[in-house]
């Protein structure tokens, strides 16, 4: 198993000549993975990412963002896969700004992620929700398209060099970060012993053994390449398959099952050590649990089930990593229904300044109930249907900018 989720570059795009940011993007993972091999370490992704779309597309060209992403794509070649990101919208004037620029980008592309920012240090964006929840309706309106929405989220109080996909953007001068691969070591960690405590401190030494074992590598890569290393994101991140499993990691901690009210305290607990257990260390992104449907075995069984539901899901973005991540809902869902989840999931990074997303996918299933997506970071499973009362949209309202107590 890769020690590495991933190590993603952030560098300056170069929107008239792309195969040429791609030449750098390609010397620096060259000179990466040397330095993994002659350390035997590996890593799982290898990622771009460029600045938001304003800095290399000034005059906000959709079809010129479209053949842009195109031949970046294919510069880059199939194993780096890069994210484009898309409006920001961080005042009033930008809001609803070129929404047509996400439907370029990952229109004529396999392996090239965007974003739009909806809310962060100038308020949440009511507008820019519901374009964002248009464009994930939009996207998944068609079978041949709703995989697209793999490769895009709406963002929430999101920084800079986060190194997961599809939340990344870049700001200032090449740096990377990276992500560990942590749900099977902990796992294996937590069946070594038969308590709480003990579970928790050998999730603590496994996370302390990987960075150390890690670090001076990147260390020697930021230096031989002249750029910054910008930290690690130290998030519990699932991958399909039965030991690879984030909720699995945490409900073994206490014995808890995910949909129970003691999960959340496991999930605290656990998160809790990720972001405290190095304070020395430089860090980026999430640094907690991520619970994306779709892309863990034992959440995607717990939903199939009808253990586990939307409003767990938001009580638990609360405290965990990510938020509402591949979330796969009914293929006929309304837009404005999506809207109502992801003004919920930004209202909670709003008053928590805490970096989230929204992901959603709709989907169409098979006679099984089953989503049919096809792709190795993807388990299938029952969607989740938005047709209750509880996601019926109300009045919407322009930008809310909350009020805050001077310090």
């Amino acid at each position: 198993m890769p020690i590495l989720r991933t190590i993603t570059f952030g560098h300056a795009l170069d929107g008239a000549a792309p195969e040429a940011t791609a030449e750098r993007v390609r010397g620096f993972f060259a000179h990466a993975r040397r330095l993994l091999d002659e350390t035997a370490l590996s890593a799982r992704c290898l990622r771009y990412v460029a600045p938001p779309v304003e800095q290399w597309l000034p005059d906000g060209d959709a079809a010129t963002a479209g053949r842009v992403a195109v031949r970046l794509e294919q510069a880059l070649g199939e194993d780096i896969w890069c994210c484009l990101p898309g409006p920001a919208c961080d005042s009033q004037a930008s809001v609803g700004r070129r929404v047509d620029l996400i439907d370029a980008i990952v229109g004529e592309t396999r392996h090239v992620f965007t974003n739009m920012s909806v809310a962060g240090q100038q308020g949440l964006h009511n507008e820019a929700v519901t374009a964002a929840a248009e464009t994930m309706a939009r996207l998944g309106s068609t079978a041949a398209r709703q995989q697209d929405n793999f490769r895009f989220a709406a963002l929430a109080w999101i920084k800079p060099a986060t190194p997961y996909f599809p939340a990344a953007w870049h700001d200032g001068a090449p740096g990377f970060s990276v992500a560990l691969e942590l749900a099977g070591p902990f796992l294996e960690a937590c069946g070594r012993h038969d308590n709480f405590a003990d579970r928790l401190d050998a999730c603590r030494r496994e996370l302390t053994g990987r960075v150390a074992r890690v670090l001076p590598v990147l260390v020697r890569l930021a230096r031989e390449q002249g750029v910054r290393f910008l930290g690690f994101d130290l998030s519990l991140a699932p991958f399909p398959g039965d030991e690879t499993s984030a909720v699995a990691v945490v409900e073994s901690l206490n014995g808890s099952r995910i949909g129970q009210l003691d999960f959340m305290f496991a999930l605290y607990a656990i998160n809790d050590m990720l972001q405290h257990s190095l304070p020395s260390l430089p860090m980026v992104g999430f640094n907690g649990t991520m619970l994306s449907v779709l892309e863990d075995t034992r959440l995607a069984e717990a939903t199939a089930s009808g253990d586990v539901g939307v409003k767990d899901l938001l009580l638990y973005s609360t405290v965990c990593g990510c938020g509402l991540d591949m979330i796969p809902v009914s293929a006929d869902s309304d837009p404005a229904r999506l809207a109502t989840l992801v003004r919920a999931i930004s209202t909670i990074a709003q008053k928590w300044r805490k970096p989230l997303i929204a992901r959603l996918l709709p989907s169409t299933t098979n006679a099984r109930g089953i989503t049919r997506f096809e792709h190795d970071f993807i388990v299938n499973t029952s969607v989740l249907h938005l047709d209750a009362p509880t996601f019926m949209p109300t009045e919407r309202v322009g930008v809310f900018e909350p009020l805050r107590r001077a310090a």
